[in-house]
């Protein structure tokens, strides 16, 4: 009886042992499916095909004020009145903040009072000279002393007029730096006023496209803020000296709008009008510039075969707007990763959407 008793209860054991790695198996085997599901990746493809190319230019840049000027003091003191607001449009001249010209004030009319004096000596002096009864160097002295008068007058009167800050440029008061009763001095800045009446475009050009145009050359300029409105510029200076990535500074004038007004810092696309913008090349290898991972001087992209993403090196030709030129390492009807390719590796497996 115990016999028996003892091998029912290790059949029990056995049957239990066996349903526990069956269980585990099955466990196992989910979760290597769902490691597998979360390794394929969705993408979306594009395909490598031949076409012509226009030869057309054209280059992300930055927009920047016409003028940007950062007032500084030329004068001592406490400011006593503030004339503008930030935000407020000033013309050249305009007064901005008044600083305490009592002294300056006294000291003026006094200055001014001694030159005067000097003035009516001087003239007298001068036609006694010419009737020879004051000698050269008496006459000498008194021209000197006219002239050193002049110049303390002058300096006074600049000290006095230094006492009220004004506006160096038209534009629009973007900050003011100071307030009423704050104590400024030389050096000391008051506001920032920017210019956008004109506005300047900053860009660099690769050295193969910098010999295509010159300055003078007419632009169209076109910003994300407003899609339809072309702005007209044109290039005013291009730097004789490159960088170390063998790219050139380009500067661009163009004429901000009253109605659809640009502002300094934002990003724009200067399309370059060549004499040769209409021709087209002969049929080359394109790509979408979604597809590109990397950079210019190290581009590559991912080519799915039989779903699964492999890693190519390129070589880029010539851009035309958001196509690229291939001239070497893909073949045309490829399908190259458009969409979902900066979380992809070299071998991995994917899936397609429609």
């Amino acid at each position: 009886m115990k016999k028996l008793i003892t091998g029912a209860l290790v059949l029990l054991i056995l049957g239990a042992i066996v349903i526990t790695l069956i269980s585990n198996k099955e466990k196992r085997s989910i979760q290597v499916q769902n490691q597998k599901r979360e390794m394929i990746a969705t993408v979306s493809v594009a395909k490598v095909t031949k076409q012509p190319l226009i030869k057309k230019l054209s280059q992300v840049g930055v927009i920047t004020a016409n003028n940007d000027v950062l007032v500084i003091a030329e004068t001592r003191g406490k400011v006593v009145r503030v004339f503008v607001e930030p935000g407020t449009s000033v013309k050249k001249g305009t007064p901005l903040v008044q600083v305490d010209n009592e002294l300056a004030q006294a000291k003026l009319l006094a200055v001014e009072a001694n030159f005067q004096k000097a003035q009516k000596d001087f003239e007298r002096y001068l036609a006694l000279h010419e009737e020879e009864l004051i000698t050269d160097s008496q006459y000498e002295a008194v021209r000197l002393a006219l002239k050193a008068a002049k110049a303390e007058f002058t300096a006074a009167q600049r000290a006095y007029n230094n006492a009220t800050v004004t506006a160096p440029i038209a534009g629009v008061l973007t900050k003011r730096m100071v307030n009423l009763g704050s104590m400024i001095g030389p050096q000391t800045p008051v506001a920032n006023i920017v210019d956008i009446s004109k506005l300047k475009v900053k860009l660099n050009l690769p050295e193969a496209d910098v010999f295509r145009v010159k300055v003078g050359d007419p632009v169209a300029v076109e910003t994300d803020i407003y899609p339809e409105v072309k702005f007209s510029g044109k290039i005013t200076n291009i730097s004789i000296k490159g960088d170390e990535a063998h790219t050139y500074p380009v500067e661009i004038l163009i004429k901000n709008h009253s109605q659809n007004q640009l502002k300094a810092g934002m990003f724009c696309r200067v399309n370059f009008k060549l004499n040769n913008q209409n021709q087209a090349t002969p049929e080359v290898l394109t790509i979408p510039r979604e597809a590109l991972v990397g950079s210019i001087k190290n581009p590559y992209v991912f080519v799915i075969k039989e779903n699964q993403a492999y890693r190519r090196k390129i070589t880029l030709g010539m851009e035309a707007g958001t196509t690229l030129e291939v001239k070497n390492g893909l073949t045309a009807g490829e399908a190259v990763v458009i969409a979902g390719q900066y979380d992809l590796k070299d071998q991995m497996q994917v899936s397609i959407a429609k």
